[in-house]
């Protein structure tokens, strides 16, 4: 009889233990989660502050095969210039009279 009393005390003791983790554990999730809220608004508002002032300064994001694609046609031209720099005369005039009509 004394291991019953001795339960039911212990039962009273702590049975709010569960519904106090239940309770913290809800409060962690409903803080984590307006933070996470928070972070990612940001994050897009800060992209787009990015790209905004990319545009205002006139410049592009390209995609990184694209720039490496010039980068080598780049090259290929001025190696050929420097192989062939008779033939690269009329491209030089071309290139010259080109900056001339854009300006």
């Amino acid at each position: 009889m004394k291991e019953i009393t001795d339960f039911n005390r212990f039962l009273r003791l702590y049975r709010y233990i569960p519904l106090a983790i239940m309770g913290v554990s809800l409060i962690i999730a409903s803080v984590t989660s307006v933070m996470a809220s928070n972070f990612y608004k940001k994050s897009i508002s800060t992209k787009e502050k990015v790209i905004l002032e990319l545009k205002e300064d006139g410049q592009v994001i390209l995609p990184r095969e694209e720039v490496q694609k010039v980068n080598r046609q780049l090259i290929i031209l001025r190696e050929w210039r420097k192989l062939n720099p008779k033939d690269s005369k009329s491209l030089d005039d071309f290139e010259l009279g080109w900056k001339m009509r854009g300006k």
